[in-house]
């Protein structure tokens, strides 16, 4: 057995022979067995357990939303390193999931208010608890396609818009099982070559007024080139590809003005 497996586990040893199981989760009330051969059959252990860490806090997960990674984390810290001192009093989370990129940057801008877009019912659920949770007030839950309010022009105008949008290729033979049988689509899937909905998104909110936007998007490792040569097309400036801890293209910065 490796040593992943033996440590995930021990987790659920932990959760379920211990009566630990959050309430009000999908598993609350399966046994430790039944848990474990969920974990073998490929269910992912946030599932199991109904949260993961982001940070240093844990955020509820259910099935349905995606799980926070810790590559996620790296684009909050890009994020808030590209903006450096810059005055923010509005910040848009696009594909919210958790909540959790909100939260953290709730946490980090106290005086800025801040709008979350996902089209997941299940995300606004799943978001309103954590926020519920972490007394964050100053955020405000949309269930609705972001294309939908940026041509309605409901969509900040200024500040920073952060984003862990759909970006993945989904024919990428790099892609893990696990990821594809459990975790939801709509979160996953980017288009073609993983890239249609970045470019839409980019291209969307290039055409509308604005006055002066700060961007931070995670993309996919193999990106980082493409995803710049869009955003210099489409009048973003300053843009910058960032590295994650394994050194990969993973975010991509630019500003409107």
């Amino acid at each position: 057995m490796d040593p992943n497996t033996r440590q995930d586990l021990a987790v659920l040893a932990d959760y379920f022979l211990h009566a630990q199981a959050p309430a009000g989760t999908p598993m609350a009330d399966v046994s430790y067995t039944e848990a474990v051969a969920h974990y073998h059959a490929g269910v992912p252990l946030a599932y199991l357990l109904g949260d993961a860490a982001f940070f240093d806090r844990l955020v509820w997960v259910s099935p349905g939303v995606l799980i926070p990674r810790p590559e996620t984390e790296g684009l909050v810290q890009a994020a808030c390193d590209y903006i450096a001192d810059a005055s923010i009093d509005q910040i848009a989370d696009v594909g919210y999931g958790t909540g959790c990129i909100a939260l953290e940057m709730a946490r980090r801008y106290p005086n800025a208010h801040i709008w979350g877009w996902d089209i997941n019912p299940i995300a606004q659920t799943i978001a309103q608890r954590n926020q519920d949770r972490f007394g964050a007030s100053h955020i405000t839950w949309y269930c609705q396609d972001v294309f939908e309010a940026i041509a309605a022009g409901d969509m900040i105008q200024s500040g920073l818009i952060i984003s862990n949008p759909p970006y993945v290729n989904m024919a990428d033979p790099a892609l893990a099982t696990q990821v594809l049988a459990h975790e939801p689509q709509t979160a996953l899937d980017g288009g073609r070559v993983g890239l249609a909905w970045i470019h839409q998104f980019l291209q969307a909110m290039a055409t509308f007024q604005h006055q002066g936007l700060w961007f931070a998007l995670e993309i996919g490792y193999d990106q980082g080139p493409r995803v710049r040569d869009i955003m210099v097309h489409y009048g973003y400036e300053h843009v910058c590809i960032e590295s994650d801890v394994s050194g990969h293209d993973r975010y991509a910065l630019g500003q409107l003005r």
